[in-house]
């Protein structure tokens, strides 16, 4: 069991925490016969904030199908039916190019900081009376969802004993199933019924009371970020200077040209065209794979992690487990006709 937890949890081996559980949960009063949970802090510690953190995976979940079902009726309201995919392309794009940053600012910064600065700019996204305006949304969008997503786990590791992460992961999986579910129904009659911006204006009250929630349960430190001084004892210059600059540069750079170059090439330009793009990406990702090898004192992404079996296979497993979500939404559109 981890001493250096804010949280030291004690459960039987083989103890299972049924739905049923999860209201009691959230208020942290347990019963005694099922768990207990033992503050190392203080009696007056806030209460477990686990179940907080699952409102954001969900939400953040949401909203990526729930766009996913009505993009084609946001385009065409904006005469745009041809660039409906960027409605999704952005959101995802921001998303990829800004969730492997999330773990060493939290580090950095703090869990609790760094969490809610990703809610925040979640919910600044949103719709706008150009198309334009609508991808920036949903690009801002996703750079809070990446931090939604990405942080959970963070926490999940930093609060809980090894024995417990997969139980709690588990959990996790099965809201975030649960949100990919829902948004394509939701989005579906919300556009039939009040119409598309309600897609995205009625998620920013679920995102303001996750918010709230973050700030009154999850504690100012959880472990490494703590260890590593987040806790306050470094000045904010001292921590910025920490920050791995050259990398948070090239990483969302390099993703944004190569998505970029195959977006394009082929359907509004020939292929010959984006070769230019493609080759800056491939530039930019030989950048970045020497700034996290060679310059970058913390690395945003160690390059270490990649050679783990450990760590490349889930990642293999969600990029395709994405990508069959997209071309098979793509492919029961075009039959259906719609």
């Amino acid at each position: 069991m981890r001493k250096d937890s804010a949280y030291v949890w004690s459960l039987p081996r083989h103890h299972v925490i049924t739905w049923t559980q999860l209201a009691p949960l959230w208020f942290g009063t347990f019963s005694q016969q099922n768990t207990i949970l033992s503050l190392s802090l203080n009696s007056s510690a806030p209460a477990n904030p686990l179940p907080t953190l699952l409102i954001g995976a969900f939400i953040a979940q949401v909203d990526s199908s729930i766009v996913l079902a009505s993009s084609k009726e946001i385009a065409s309201s904006f005469h745009a039916l041809s660039d409906a995919s960027w409605l999704i392309t952005s959101y995802v794009l921001a998303q990829c190019a800004t969730q492997a940053l999330y773990g060493k600012l939290s580090d950095i910064f703090g869990r609790k900081v760094v969490l809610v600065f990703a809610y925040s700019v979640f919910t600044l996204g949103g719709i706008g009376n150009a198309y334009w305006k609508v991808l920036l949304g949903q690009a801002i969008s996703g750079v809070g969802g990446a931090g939604m997503i990405a942080l959970v786990a963070v926490i999940i590791a930093d609060i809980l004993p090894v024995r417990e992460i997969a139980t709690w992961r588990s959990y996790v999986n099965v809201i975030a199933t649960l949100g990919r579910s829902c948004g394509g129904p939701i989005g579906g009659w919300l556009v039939d019924t009040i119409g598309w911006r309600w897609c995205f204006l009625g998620q920013c009250p679920y995102a303001a009371l996750a918010v709230a929630l973050v700030l009154w349960k999850l504690p100012g430190s959880t472990g490494k970020d703590s260890a590593e001084g987040a806790g306050g004892e470094q000045s904010m210059r001292s921590k910025a200077s920490r920050v791995d600059l050259w990398g948070v540069i090239t990483l969302p750079s390099m993703l944004a040209a190569l998505f970029v170059s195959l977006d394009r090439g082929g359907k509004l330009y020939a292929w010959y065209y984006t070769l230019p793009i493609a080759l800056l990406a491939l530039v930019l990702a030989a950048a970045f794979y020497y700034v996290e090898k060679v310059v970058a004192e913390e690395p945003i992404l160690p390059m270490e992690l990649l050679a783990k079996r450990d760590v490349a296979i889930p990642y293999a497993i969600v990029a395709f487990q994405t990508g069959a979500q997209f071309i098979a939404s793509t492919i029961v559109t075009r039959i259906c006709g719609f």
